[in-house]
């Protein structure tokens, strides 16, 4: 049994499942909270939908960018990283997106 699934047995991907949770709670309330304030301050008028617009445009960047790392180096890395440990051809061939 090598390291990587030593950790994956311990509770370490559990741990990381919890932490990504968290995470993504806190972002969640902090954009709720973001939302508050902007309609209180600006309520509905043409200033908060200029904002909420000039808020979308970086969102949508940073979402096509995220899949494209996710759609083509995870694969790499993981490629990369089946190989450096001698694993044999099968498991890279599941790892692989051909």
């Amino acid at each position: 049994m090598n390291d990587a699934t030593r950790r994956l047995r311990s509770g370490g991907l559990s741990a990381a499942v919890v932490t990504l949770l968290a995470g993504n709670l806190v972002v969640t309330l902090c954009n709720l909270f973001r939302d508050v304030a902007v309609a209180a301050s600006l309520g509905a008028s043409r200033s908060a939908d200029y904002f909420y617009l000039a808020i979308s445009i970086p969102v949508l960047v940073v979402t096509v960018a995220g899949g494209a790392y996710r759609s083509v180096v995870v694969p790499l890395l993981v490629r990369k990283a089946a190989g450096a440990n001698g694993s044999d051809r099968k498991s890279t061939r599941l790892n692989s997106s051909h």
